[in-house]
């Protein structure tokens, strides 16, 4: 009878730490401190610490107090599986948003560059002019043939006039 005894755990606390216990210590968190930020005892926080959950008046009370307990550490999912020796999964890799937008970047000035040269090349490069307005379009005036053979002639006469004599024209040689 003294055997079956000794296979029931006792109730007191065995000096090993609670997952819970390590992560308000890893928190820097006192007992108090806990208690207040969860909302129960102190006696609740060391009931919960220590496994003594029979000391709660229901198990429902019990589950309330560890669920405040954890949320006021601030336990996720994640550290959560971890306290309990369960699997974590791995973290999610994090993209860095850099890369992308420079791409998009040198993606809309290759772009504006692209159509800048569309443009230019369908304009020959000179500016497009509008349309001249009625009143100030003008008539060109029709140039007769005999006017054109005058208008090249003074032109001529003109710059003989500025520059010497045209190497066309003869030079006149004086008569002896």
């Amino acid at each position: 009878m003294t055997r079956d005894m000794e296979l029931v755990e006792p109730l007191e606390p065995t000096g090993e730490e609670s997952p819970l216990a390590r992560a308000r210590l890893h928190r820097q968190l006192t007992v108090e401190e806990t208690a207040r930020r969860a909302g129960i005892s102190a006696d609740e926080v060391r009931w919960i610490e220590e496994g003594r959950v029979y000391r709660f008046p229901r198990p429902d009370d019990a589950l309330v107090a560890t669920v405040l307990y954890a949320s006021a550490l601030g336990i996720d999912h994640r550290e959560a599986r971890e306290l309990a020796g369960l699997p974590v999964p791995p973290l999610p890799v994090e993209r860095n948003p850099l890369p992308r937008l420079i791409v998009i970047g040198a993606a809309a000035i290759a772009l504006a560059v692209f159509c800048t040269l569309l443009v230019v090349s369908h304009t020959g490069g000179h500016k497009n002019r509008a349309a001249p307005t009625a009143s100030r379009t003008r008539r060109p005036r029709s140039i007769s043939p005999r006017s054109a053979r005058a208008s090249r002639f003074a032109s001529r006469n003109n710059w003989a006039s500025r520059r010497g004599p045209s190497p066309a024209e003869p030079v006149p040689v004086p008569s002896t």
